[in-house]
Parts: C-alpha cells; structure tokens; sequence
C-alpha cells in the first residue's frame, strides 16, 4: 500500500492515515503515548527552530498556489491509484439501500444552480430513473460518495472502474486537481461532479444537496488543517473519526462538540480529552474512544468475562492480559522476530518506558532500562514461543474493569522469544539513546561505518550468539555506511526500518490473550478462565492490525450513527450497556474471542 499519499486527499469522514492500521502498532498499542514521546521530541526539535511569522503567514495563504504548482509540475503522475480503498471498504461497492433526497434541492432552494456554475442537459446528474439505466443492469438510485481533496482522482477512478453504481462529489482546493479530474479519460458529467471547495471557507451544501450522501471521503484532510480553521471544516461533517496522533485529539473534539458533531477514537482518553466530557453531554455529542484491538477488542471481552463472573456470584482474584502485533511465523525471520507496519522510533521508545502494575496485592514498577529483563514466557500455544513483559501503567484497570478484589493486574505486550535479549542488548550498548552525535549529523564532513558506531558505543566483551548474529545481521560489524540521523536511536531506527519491513506475500497477525483467576465464595470453587483471540493478515491484502482496529472503529461509528449507542459525553467502553452492541456487531464481521476455562 502506498503510505505516501497527498495530504489534501481524504477518506471516511474523517481525520485519518492511509488505514486504521498504518500507523497503529499493538504496543498495544499505547501507541498512542509512544507517538506523543516521538512527536514531543520532534516538536521539541521544531520549536527551538520556529519557522519565522510571515513566512508561516504566506504558507497559509497561499497553499492552494502551492498545490496548482505541484500539480503543474506532476500532473497525475506521483501518487498512486488507491485501488486499496475499494478493498478495505467494502461498502464502496454496495448500493445504498434507499434513494436519498431528490439531488435538484440545493440549501438555498434554487433548483439546477451550484455556485455560479451553468447545469447544461449534459452537465446536470442524471435523475433517479437516469440512474437506474446507467448502472449496469442495478436497479435503484445510485450510491453517492463525496470526496473532500480529491488530489487528481486516484481515489475516485479505481473506484468508478469497480463500482458502476456509484456518483461523486469531488471537490478540492486547488483548481489543477479539479481541472486533472475533469482531464481524466473516465471523467463523465453523469457520473462524477469536481468542484473547487475550501472546506474552512465554503460550506459544502453549495455543491452537494443536504441529506443526499451515503459516504464521505477525507482522509489527510481534516489533520491538515490548521487548529485556527478546523471548526469550519468540522460543521460540514455529523461525524469525525480522529486517527491523528492522541495528543491533537483535544483540538478535534473541542471543534467537534462546538458544532454538535460526534467523534470517534481508537486512542486512550486521556486527561485532555476527558475535560470535554461535560460539554460534549450539554451539546448531545458522543465522543467514543479506545475502540480499535487494543484499546478496544481487549476492553470489550474483559468486561464481558468480568460481567458474567460477577452475574455468578463469583469474583475476579486476577487478571493478566497480553496482546502483540507480530510477523505470522512464516514471516518472523529476522533476529528480532520482529517487523514495523509504522514508526520503528515508537516501538523502540515504548522499551524506555516504565511499567507499573499490580501483583500479589503490591504494586511493581519496573524502571524503562529495566524493562526487557522483565519479560518472562508467556504460554498460549503450544506451536508459539511468546514472551511478555507489563506494559505502561495497568494499576488503574483494577477500577476501570470494576475489579477492586483482583490482587494481580497486569497488562502487557507479546513478542517472540530473543526479543528482549536483543533490544537489552542495544539498549546497554546506548543505541536507544537520542541525545545528538557530531560524527551522526546529516551534515557531518564524512559517511560513518556501523564498526564506528559500534565503537562509539563502546561494545566490549563477549555476547551471545543470537545477539552478535543479530548485529551482524543489521551490518553493525560491517563498513557500510549508515543513514546518518543524528542520535544513536535515530541512525539505528533507519537501518531498522530498511531491513524490517514486511514484503510482498507476507502477514502479519494479532495475538490477545486474557487470563482471570476466579472465586465463588459461596462454594469455594476456583477457577482459571481464558479469552484469547488470534487473527492473521492476508497476503497482500488487508492486515490483521488493519482489520483489528479497524472494524471496530467503524462499528462504533455506525452505531452512533444509527442510534445504537445513545449515551452522551466523552466515553471508553467500559460497562455491559456500550459492550454489548459493539460485541454483537463484532462478531457478526467474524472477530471474536474464544472463552474457555482452563481449570
């Protein structure tokens, strides 16, 4: 898939990357506070260098001329067809079920006129009997998809090529865009209207009649626009789903609740977010977070195992929970056992980090270099040699989860066995340290050798086997030069990245398993129970992080939508009212967990 894509090309009403899962890793992904680690350091980086006043003042004013001139320079030739959208969702190829308002009753009321713009009988959409005869044999109205920065139309053209029962408002602010989707050989007045919009200045229902879309398109959209701007580009919207690093949550849901408009995360509330709860109640908007794997699918079947216990009489004595994003096994062969489907600066920065957790009725920390010295196996399958280690901060879960009686509570992250070792390892040797080296500067007089870097980071005596093999597998004993990037952790993260990406034909998958310690007082019976989930991606198709995080996001979405979750202010789901509509939607799509007792 290709991740680089035009910033002003959108998708699923939203503010969102490419796919749920291009940039959500398991970590488990509190990837949302390793993003903000990342993105503090990086910002911290650019506020030290502030990009002068009228210099930000002209970039503003005049990005619309800046994309004319980068679509005079390419034209429609630098980004790739999104052929992918049309997999991933598959409701782009599904008529819609009903015909939506007559297309001819614009908001101010004058039928056939759109901002100026002659409807000549060639130009104007077709009516709803038009419609029919035009899409293939499909009786019916036609879907209608409205796609905010339409770039040059690699979005909406492998989607007309697929689905001939579909119409599209694609709008953009740069009028070479509009004027290359007009270009395009498959441009059809009767199928697809292109329009010059800026979604902060002009409200979309000059062009599109209200009431008369079933999908909306943003994605790069909505987290390019300027905070000062986002509120205008909110209102056009009944629903936003922010995908954006967690830490710019806040400024969506604050436009968003402003103008009435529900919001949906797959990231952890944090205390930001959590300040708008009483807003978003007094203005009837849900704000619905941690509603991807996990967060999400992992909430969803302890709380409903928890429930069930309870409901029984019985009580939970602990809970422990592990979850890993991971190459399939097939795909696991590098030293690390590992491959990146986002930032490899995350992953790493995650093993600097913490942990706090419950055990035995105390609670543990464990300092960050102490982290991977933690892990310990972790016994799912047999055919599976996982190993785990506590994850961020799981003391709070004990009230989250409504477990006040659980002595154990500890939620942590799945790897292959060697991981730990490796990453202690480099960990020792400082190759997670991001203080800046003269020799790594991008600008420093003469290339640098991994031998170099080894020695800089005074490696002496001797390791073993696996960790010198994986070294030697990353080139670190060798002289080819490296990508020089500044700091150990930086350099290291380049190599990582060039040689621990998932290729063609390969999958990844997601493991989750929870296990909860069981007593029912009044007899005396103890259990062991289990809910574990295993999904694989498909080759060169969707990946399990995609389909895990995804799904639920949109089932969540759609529920609001449909008046499914009802309940008001800034939420998580954390009780049996918000679970049950979720599960029952979840495995409808075939994602579910299997829950047994064990003993």
């Amino acid at each position: 898939m290709n991740t680089q894509e035009d910033p002003t090309t959108a998708s699923a009403a939203a503010a969102a990357p490419d796919t749920p899962a291009a940039d959500a890793d398991d970590d488990t992904a509190d990837w949302e506070a390793l993003a903000a680690d990342a993105a503090a350091t990086v910002l911290a980086a650019h506020r030290a260098r502030p990009v002068p006043d009228f210099q930000r003042a002209r970039s503003l004013r005049d990005a619309a001329r800046n994309w004319d001139l980068f679509y005079k320079r390419n034209a429609a030739n630098f980004f790739r067809d999104r052929h992918w959208t049309w997999r991933e969702f598959q409701e782009l190829l599904a008529p819609p079920p009903a015909a939506p308002p007559p297309l001819n009753s614009c908001e101010d009321g004058r039928a056939g006129e759109r901002s100026g713009r002659d409807t000549t009988a060639t130009e104007k959409e077709p009516d709803d009997g038009d419609r029919s005869a035009a899409s293939a044999g499909t009786p019916g109205p036609r879907a209608r998809l409205l796609e905010v920065g339409c770039g040059a139309g690699n979005f909406i053209y492998p989607l007309l090529e697929q689905n001939p029962d579909i119409f599209v408002y694609a709008c953009d602010f740069s009028p070479r865009a509009v004027g290359l989707v007009r270009e395009h050989p498959m441009f059809d007045d009767a199928r697809v209207h292109a329009f010059v919009c800026d979604i902060t200045e002009m409200p979309l229902t000059r062009e599109v009649p209200p009431e008369s879309l079933d999908i909306v398109s943003a994605i790069f959209c909505l987290s390019a626009i300027p905070p000062t701007e986002l509120e205008a580009a909110v209102q056009n919207y009944d629903i936003v789903i922010s995908l954006i690093p967690y830490i710019y949550h806040a400024q969506v849901i604050k436009a968003a609740v402003k103008h009435g408009k529900h919001v949906v995360t797959t990231s952890y509330v944090s205390p930001a977010m959590a300040e708008f709860h009483d807003a978003a109640v007094a203005a009837g908007v849900t704000v619905f977070n941690e509603i991807g794997v996990d967060p999400g699918i992992d909430h969803l079947y302890a709380i409903k195992m928890i429930d069930d216990v309870h409901k029984a009489g019985g009580k939970i004595t602990s809970f422990t929970s592990f979850c890993g994003g991971l190459p399939a096994p097939e795909c696991s062969n590098n030293p690390l056992g590992y491959k990146f489907s986002w930032s490899s600066r995350g992953v790493l920065l995650a093993l600097r980090n913490t942990a706090r957790y419950i055990d035995a009725g105390r609670e543990v920390e464990i300092p960050g270099p102490l982290l991977m010295r933690s892990a310990r196996p972790i016994p799912i399958y047999p055919a599976f040699a996982f190993v785990g280690y506590p994850n961020r901060d799981s003391t709070g879960y004990g009230k989250r989860y409504n477990i006040p009686e659980s002595q154990t509570v500890i939620r942590g992250t799945l790897r292959y066995q060697g991981f730990p070792e490796f990453i202690e390892a480099l960990v020792k040797l400082g190759f997670l340290d991001d203080k800046e080296v003269a020799e790594l500067s991008a600008t420093a007089a003469k290339d640098v050798t991994w031998a170099a870097v080894k020695a800089k980071a005074e490696l002496s005596g001797e390791k073993a086997d696996n960790i010198i093999y994986g070294m030697k597998w990353l080139g670190m004993f060798s002289e080819t030069a490296v990508h020089r990037r500044g700091t150990m952790l930086d350099t290291l993260c380049a190599t990582l990245e060039e040689k621990m990406q998932y290729g063609p034909g390969e999958r990844d998958m997601v493991m989750l398993q929870h296990r909860f310690g069981v007593e029912f007082p009044s007899t005396g019976k103890k259990e062991v129970r289990t809910s574990t989930g295993l999904w694989f991606g498909v080759p060169d198709g969707d990946s399990a992080m995609a389909t895990t995080v995804g799904v639920p996001c949109g089932i969540a979405t759609q529920l609001i939508l449909d008046g499914g979750i009802t309940r008001r202010g800034v939420l998580a789901p954390m009780d049996m009212e918000l679970v049950t509509p979720l599960l029952e939607k979840l495995e409808a799509e075939g994602i579910r967990m299997v829950e047994e007792i064990i003993a």
